[in-house]
């Protein structure tokens, strides 16, 4: 078997002709939690996309097949896993190949944009899935919405969605969303950059904000 090794994902474009090949049979491609490193262009063969259960089992998301690419997203690790159904080939191209896979694909471009919405949706479980203040909830979105802007080629420290429609996502009030956005900005965190855009001033300790649980 050939064992695709990670790459700088600053590095030159790799063409699927120059790609390493990874062959798989019935195993994992990758798993939930880890790093991406690499975007996988099927060459043969059916990968399966899925999520596990808290009882252990799995549900499938999606099947992927010869001609698709399967891999990416705009969090940093992977919050689904994929394997091969039977017998599998895949191309193994580094995160700088994704913009030119996007441009010359345009059934990359829509499962690209699926699986952004799956990642978000998936965000937006986690930060109401757990004991979290209003304000680090609020910091947790921003820091979501600064990476999807990253991965769709916008200013990440802009981010210019309405906060109506943030505070519904957070199942909040107008007034607690309202709060914890002047909390973020008496902390220098964030700044108002337009009549409804915000700018994130220090990202790292929005971060830092957002994975801070009640004890």
């Amino acid at each position: 078997m050939t064992i695709c090794l990670a790459q700088d994902p600053k590095a030159g474009f790799v063409s699927l002709t120059d790609a390493p090949i990874r062959v798989l049979l019935d195993q994992v491609l990758f798993r939930r939690g880890q790093r991406k490193n690499n975007i996988y262009h099927i060459v043969a063969g059916t990968i399966a996309v899925y999520e596990t259960r808290d009882d252990g089992t799995h549900n499938v998301l999606e099947f992927a097949f010869a001609g698709d690419t399967v891999g990416f997203g705009f969090l940093e690790n992977h919050v689904y896993s994929a394997r091969a159904v039977g017998e599998a080939r895949v191309k193994c191209l580094p995160l700088s190949a994704l913009d030119e896979t996007l441009q010359r694909d345009k059934r990359a471009m829509q499962r690209y944009a699926e699986a952004l919405q799956r990642e978000f949706e998936f965000r937006r479980r986690e930060v109401l899935g757990t004991d979290r203040q209003p304000t680090n909830r609020v910091a947790a979105l921003l820091v979501a919405l600064s990476r999807r802007n990253e991965e769709e080629g916008r200013d990440p420290r802009t981010i210019d969605d309405d906060c109506r429609v943030a505070a519904n996502y957070l199942k909040l009030d107008f007034d607690a969303l309202a709060q914890s956005l002047v909390k973020l900005e008496r902390t220098h965190l964030i700044e108002q950059c337009s009549p409804n855009g915000l700018r994130l001033i220090d990202p790292a300790g929005l971060e830092q904000l957002a994975n801070e649980v009640r004890q």
